[in-house]
């Protein structure tokens, strides 16, 4: 789909459900600027609860061992 609309000569619209609760930010990032989102996020969403548990959720798998 990406390489279709690419392509294309006009403008194109995409459309893709995605999780509200998925932190849009790279995988790997300082402790400053994990704070500085967490900061804005509780300062600008009603809705950050589950936000940030994902993001802590995935913070921690990146630094703690994985078990089987």
């Amino acid at each position: 789909m990406w390489d279709r609309a690419l392509t294309c000569d006009r403008p194109f619209l995409f459309e893709a459900v995605t999780d509200p609760d998925v932190p849009p930010m790279p995988p790997h990032i300082t402790l400053e600027q994990a704070r500085n989102f967490a900061s804005s996020v509780l300062k600008g969403d009603a809705e950050s609860l589950g936000f940030l548990k994902q993001t802590l959720k995935a913070a921690a798998d990146s630094v703690l061992p994985h078990r089987k």
